[in-house]
């Protein structure tokens, strides 16, 4: 079986028991491994940014003291 082969059964099975956050990281990875060379590409970097990482769009709320 193939590398992407492996890795599309492994994403079918994250959708099916409802993990869309795994199965979307694989479906990144098969689209990375589909656009280069299979052998040379590297995965292991692979993710995506978390909200406020570069504390833009952070979800962290700020606590203000009340005025007086």
């Amino acid at each position: 079986m193939s590398r992407i082969a492996q890795l599309q059964a492994e994403m079918e099975a994250a959708a099916a028991a409802l993990d869309f956050e795994r199965a979307k990281r694989l479906r990144d990875e098969i689209s990375l491994l589909r656009g280069s060379d299979a052998e040379a590409a590297d995965p292991t970097g692979l993710h995506r940014q978390q909200p406020g990482a570069m504390g833009l769009g952070t979800s962290r709320q700020r606590v203000e003291p009340p005025e007086g």
